[in-house]
């Protein structure tokens, strides 16, 4: 029992540092929104009165003023390996065993996909369009000190998928 506390200890540490260490980048500085739109052929635009937008530091959300609902997310997390375990392999392994199961992932993906251009476990994901949501599409992956996560929301995944190397291309070189 002596060794349970200081477990819990080292790991709420862990948790501490991870979660006050600064940031250097920000989502909503890595790329312009134009840039998305050349590669997705799209129309979305960014809302800087967006409770995401806000700060833009972990999450930059660029949205079709036409359309509610439809929108793309940039998620950026600054996580150093060398503080535990990896979250994009967690992430990968259980995405992918409860899909293998025939069960969705994050309650609404059902096709999974390794991405061997992203390196080790990055991955993307679809889900279809049900009678409570839109398609949806999740692409994660590392480079270096960071974890990116693009989303998108009411997007033909198809489509996304297809431009899946170009927008790898484009959020790694600003990484």
């Amino acid at each position: 029992m002596k060794r349970l506390p200081a477990r819990m200890l080292v790991f709420s540490l862990l948790v501490f540092v991870v979660l006050t260490n600064a940031q250097a980048k920000k989502a909503c500085e890595l790329v312009d929104v134009a840039a998305i739109n050349a590669i997705l052929g799209s129309s979305l635009a960014y809302d800087a009165n967006s409770a995401i937008n806000k700060t833009g530091k972990f999450e930059c959300m660029y949205m079709d003023p036409k359309t509610p609902g439809k929108y793309i997310s940039v998620g950026l997390l600054e996580s150093k390996i060398a503080y535990g375990y990896d979250m994009l392999k967690t992430d990968f392994d259980n995405n992918q065993k409860a899909i293998a199961q025939g069960g969705k992932a994050t309650g609404k993906f059902t096709k999974f996909f390794a991405y061997a251009r992203g390196g080790a476990n990055a991955f993307y994901m679809t889900g279809p369009k049900d009678d409570f949501s839109p398609e949806a599409f999740v692409f994660k992956f590392r480079k270096g000190d960071y974890l990116l996560t693009f989303s998108t929301n009411d997007l033909a995944a198809a489509g996304v998928v297809a431009k899946i190397d170009a927008l790898y291309t484009l959020f790694s070189s600003k990484l």
